[in-house]
């Protein structure tokens, strides 16, 4: 698979995003300022122009300047939104007006104002644009969620690319190099939170392989030094055995007591050929499956829930009827992931063997020793084959060309046997249906 190709899509995805958010941005502030412009601009100056002409009517009938507070916007009978105070200097006598008076009004930076000038003085006309200012709020306040939006969303990403997609495909290769037994070659360690478990996990699986591989490979190694050993050895009574067959076929003994003394070393040498012929039988039967078993204390709950989450939804998918029953939660004695192993074993031969009605586990404490039965409906095994389930090799003859080593129950059995436990098989019978029942007998911790 092309990952390269892949990340080099994602990137692009970033980039594009980038460039959507900055053109979000700009078309938003575009839109917000021609808004400002378009509702803000004339308004306060009309509200002035307002004011100018109240100031000047009020200069014409009363011959004095108005109050210099807000009290003349409430006075004048009209509604102003925008002016907010008015100040005045009146002219002297001369005509004239207080310079130092007029520089501190116009040095005022914390309001915006407007000078006029009428007959009788300068008025500094103050105002505020209440909307544009909240426009300007508004505008910041979306300028800075779409930042923090676009930060957010570009990190995000950028973390997913780096942290997911990227270690994604260094291990990608990983499976496929595993298959072609590529297994010398140890993986890089990770701290990613996520991949690096997965990578620890995987490489002391490669070193389990690479273990067993070597292990294999030994013992063939040894076998047939053992064969061709043996085999050899077999040569020398074979020849000795000949060579008293052919003087006894010949008559060469003629006194009785040389002939039993040729008897006597013929039986010694087919004694020492069944010795080697037995030493090959048990070298060519030798298992060399590993049972590491590491046994301790385990809540029968935890095994439990572990099959149920691999097989509820297979088996709801087959069509298969799946129940199970915990009756008491207890510790036992034994290896958690061989517990696993050996009840899937039977789970898997319960549906390969099975009509695929039902399925049941029933567990129970019984006494002082705790008991796991599993059912399954349709059992076409024969009564008389029921004793040699568990022995290596055999397959009994409901097997109907389906596939199988006749191994599976052999090694649930030695394992069990580890956690000193036991395994047990019956055929019972429930509502006229022959069923497999297979007992896992545990002791408690």
């Amino acid at each position: 698979m092309k990952w390269g190709i892949y990340i080099k899509k994602y990137t692009k995805i970033i980039f594009f995003l980038i460039i959507l958010l900055l053109v979000f941005l700009v078309g938003t502030n575009i839109i917000l300022s021609y808004f400002k412009v378009t509702n803000n601009n004339n308004q306060y100056r009309v509200e002035i122009n307002r004011i100018k002409q109240s100031i000047r009517a009020y200069e014409e009938q009363y011959g004095i300047c108005p109050k210099n507070d807000a009290a003349f916007l409430q006075d004048s009978g009209e509604t102003y939104y925008y002016i907010v105070d008015i100040f005045c200097i009146p002219f002297d006598k001369n005509g004239t007006i207080d310079q130092e008076e007029l520089r501190k009004i116009s040095n005022d930076m914390d309001k915006q104002y407007v000078l006029y000038q009428s007959n009788l003085g300068i008025y500094k006309i103050s105002y505020h644009i209440s909307y544009q200012f909240q426009i300007e709020k508004v505008r910041y306040f979306i300028n800075i969620i779409l930042i923090f939006f676009a930060l957010f969303m570009i990190i995000i990403l950028l973390y997913i690319r780096q942290n997911l997609i990227k270690p994604f495909h260094t291990l990608s290769s990983l499976p496929y190099e595993l298959s072609k037994g590529n297994l010398s070659k140890p993986l890089k360690e990770s701290k990613n939170r996520y991949f690096g478990g997965f990578l620890w996990g995987m490489d002391m699986l490669r070193e389990k392989l690479e273990m067993d591989k070597q292990r294999e490979f030994q013992l063939v190694k040894d076998k047939k030094l053992l064969l061709i050993s043996l085999s050899h050895d077999i040569k020398t009574p074979l020849s000795a055995i000949k060579l008293y067959a052919k003087a006894l076929d010949k008559n060469l003994y003629k006194q009785e007591e040389q002939k039993q003394k040729a008897v006597l070393s013929i039986s010694n040498h087919v004694d020492e050929i069944e010795r080697y012929l037995s030493q090959i039988v048990t070298a060519s039967s030798e298992e060399f499956i590993n049972f590491d078993v590491n046994s301790k204390e385990i809540y029968v709950k935890k095994i439990i829930n572990s099959i149920k989450k691999y097989y509820a939804e297979k088996l709801m998918l087959a069509q298969i009827s799946f129940d199970i029953c915990l009756h008491d939660d207890c510790l036992i004695k034994g290896d958690e992931d061989r517990i696993v192993e050996i009840m899937q074993n039977i789970i898997e031969n319960a549906i390969k063997y099975g009509d695929g009605a039902f399925i049941r586990i029933d567990a129970r404490r019984k006494e002082e020793e705790y008991i796991i039965c599993i059912t399954n409906s349709g059992c076409t095994l024969m009564e008389k084959e029921l004793l040699h389930i568990f022995d290596s090799f055999f397959r009994g003859t409901n097997i109907d060309n389906k596939p199988g080593s006749g191994l599976g129950l052999y090694i649930c059995r030695s394992l069990i046997h580890l956690m000193e436990g036991e395994i047990l098989a019956d055929i019972i019978t429930e509502k006229n249906i022959r069923c497999m029942c297979v007992k896992l007998v545990f002791r408690l911790a």
